[in-house]
């Protein structure tokens, strides 16, 4: 799911649409009594704060500054939680409905700035690099607007997590 559909700011470091991907769970809502499960969960992997380590970053791991790095299927959708045949005799995970929203805005899902402030003057190669800015919050509220379009209620369970910067960005939310 391209988040830009929620909020036009939901972009990765590099100016590429933010994604969610969604596996939808195995039990459908009865007369819109039901309360269903759904688990966000947000993806780690550090951060950058300043131009040095922010470079040193999108030379190390471009997949953590980009969307357009990644394959069709993200690597943390094939385990743990999100492995189909791991969880298959728990009903519990086997029927929630669950989200993972790629890390890609290097900011512990906490940021909502472009680069370009005050009189700061940064290198053509971070300019281009982070040209998105930091919007790490802003794909964050995308990704919730994902889910309600697909079926979250204000009576549903809602599970937010994640990993390293992606549990931060859990916690401070």
């Amino acid at each position: 799911v391209d988040l830009t559909k929620y909020d036009p700011l939901a972009v990765c470091n590099d100016n590429s649409s933010a994604k969610l991907y969604y596996i939808k769970g195995n039990i459908e809502r009865r007369r819109g009594s039901d309360q269903m499960y759904w688990m966000l969960y947000l993806e780690g992997g550090g951060m950058c704060y300043d131009e040095t380590s922010c470079l040193q970053r999108a030379a190390k791991a471009p997949g953590k500054i980009s969307s357009y790095t990644r394959g069709r299927i993200p690597p943390g959708m094939n385990n743990g939680i999100f492995d189909s045949r791991r969880i298959r005799d728990d009903a519990f995970l086997a029927n929630m409905n669950k989200a993972f929203v790629p890390y890609c805005s290097s900011d512990a899902w906490l940021g909502d700035s472009p680069i370009s402030y005050g009189n700061r003057s940064y290198s053509t190669k971070f300019r281009d690099s982070f040209r998105g800015g930091f919007r790490g919050s802003r794909i964050l509220y995308a990704a919730i607007k994902a889910l309600v379009e697909r079926g979250v209620t204000k009576s549903d369970h809602f599970i937010l997590g994640g990993c390293s910067a992606g549990a931060r960005g859990a916690l401070s939310h």
